[in-house]
């Protein structure tokens, strides 16, 4: 395996992600259950006014 700079960004990000890079596992994208969740999160979670 070569590694790569993404290996390295994922390690100090998050060590499950990425064990799930490495073993070549995916979100789903294309699921209507993946859109949806995205549609909701868009229009129900405001980013927080900066100060």
């Amino acid at each position: 395996m070569t590694l790569t700079a993404t290996h390295i960004n994922y390690y100090h990000a998050c060590k499950s992600k990425l064990w799930l890079f490495c073993n070549g596992i995916n979100m789903e994208h294309t699921s209507d259950a993946v859109y949806d969740g995205k549609m909701l999160h868009e229009t129900s979670y405001l980013p927080s006014p900066r100060l």
